[in-house]
């Protein structure tokens, strides 16, 4: 009995040793075709920078506008009411609005 333990766990090591899990692959990346600038409205668009440590920083729509208007904030990256609640927001509202079709606020 024991020899054929012996056996049964060289087998197991050997294919868990040999056999190949899965490789890296690359994911395709689309880019827009050459053409005229497609046109996004500042209230589709949110933008994030990654600060040091735990912090991030977002705004909605265009820096200059949020720059003048003080609506750049500041968020944990971590916390539950950090920028992971800040996306899921954004993107319920984007789901509220009439998709393709640019929103002005």
């Amino acid at each position: 009995m024991t020899p054929m333990v012996d056996l049964g766990f060289l087998l197991i090591s050997f294919f868990v040793m040999t056999t190949e899990l899965s490789k890296p692959v690359v994911a395709p990346l689309s880019m827009p075709k050459e053409g005229p600038p497609i046109f996004l409205g500042n209230s589709n668009a949110l933008t994030v920078l990654l600060a040091g440590g735990d912090s991030a920083f977002y705004y909605h729509g265009n820096w200059k506008d949020a720059l003048l208007a003080d609506k750049i904030e500041k968020t944990s990256i971590y916390s539950v009411n950090g920028i992971r609640k800040v996306i899921l927001e954004k993107k319920q509202w984007l789901d509220q609005h009439e998709p393709g079709k640019a929103v002005m606020v």
